[in-house]
């Protein structure tokens, strides 16, 4: 009667905790109900590590990119500034053929640097900038030295030139608004709309 009255008693305990887990959940879990839940939580808290991980990997990727990126606006600004530098140091003559020379050179300069409107203008214009005032002192001089002289004129038309481009140039992005949406109402009132 022993082993017998055992086994049934055993099987009304575990009949009575299957029950227990069903109504109650894991608040009167047994031994091995805690168990499964410890192997949940020790999963879900791999679960967040790795979440955790991929995290810290995403903000490690985008902390290294925005680095890059401070990296090559200095690299471009030290660029910039020694052009700027060379520029300033640049002498300007008083010899006819020399000074000429210079404006030319600086026309060029200035043609192939002109100004943008991108998001590196604020750095990058700072160069046509230097190359504009540059010319204007040289042809300042020119106009001093050479006050009846027929190139004046040309340089003097090739300076106003050089600042509508500066203009144009760095607004380049609103004139085209400004143009298309010009079209576009003018299209609207062909049609009657407005």
């Amino acid at each position: 009667m022993g082993i017998w009255s055992s086994f049934k008693n055993q099987i009304g305990r575990d009949a009575g905790k299957v029950v227990s887990n069903v109504v109650w959940k894991d608040k009167h879990a047994s031994v091995y109900r805690r168990a499964e839940s410890r192997r949940q939580e020790a999963l879900d808290l791999k679960k967040k590590q790795f979440k955790a991980e991929q995290e810290q990997k995403k903000l490690d990727r985008e902390y290294k990119q925005e680095k890059d990126e401070l990296a090559q606006i200095e690299k471009l600004e030290n660029k910039i500034e020694s052009k700027i530098q060379e520029i300033n140091d640049l002498e300007i003559p008083e010899d006819k053929k020399q000074l000429v020379a210079i404006l030319n050179r600086l026309i060029l300069l200035f043609k192939s640097n002109s100004f943008k409107d991108d998001y590196e203008s604020d750095i990058t214009n700072a160069y046509p900038e230097a190359l504009l005032a540059k010319y204007e002192q040289a042809l300042i001089t020119l106009e001093s030295c050479y006050p009846k002289d027929r190139q004046t004129r040309y340089y003097k038309k090739q300076l106003k030139a050089l600042k509508r481009q500066k203009l144009t140039s760095k607004f380049r992005t609103i004139l085209a608004v400004i143009i298309i949406a010009f079209a576009l109402i003018m299209a609207l009132k062909e049609e009657g709309i407005i």
